[in-house]
């Protein structure tokens, strides 16, 4: 589930204990022009340093940094997208 709460878009994971665990992300999209290096750079060192999983496109292609977890909620995401668009 995502969930978008004064401009931070979170996701929302079960846990082992069958809790949920609600976990801030990026998502970085492109406007108008393509991400330069620098700060692409700046982005993923900034989630690498503290934690923070990120969905960013760069030229038209999204990519997924973070934890398996959050890897494997984006697929499921996208899965469930497209089964609302059929």
């Amino acid at each position: 589930m995502v969930q978008d709460w004064g401009g931070r878009a979170t996701y929302i994971m079960p846990t082992d204990t069958n809790l949920v665990t609600t976990v801030r992300y990026w998502n970085v999209v492109e406007c108008g022009e393509t991400i330069s290096g620098p700060v692409l750079n700046w982005l993923v060192q900034t989630c690498l340093l503290y934690d923070i999983p990120m969905i960013y496109e760069v030229a038209g292609k999204k990519e997924v940094l973070g934890p398996p977890e959050f890897h494997v909620w984006c697929e499921q995401s996208k899965k469930r997208q497209s089964q609302m668009t059929k």
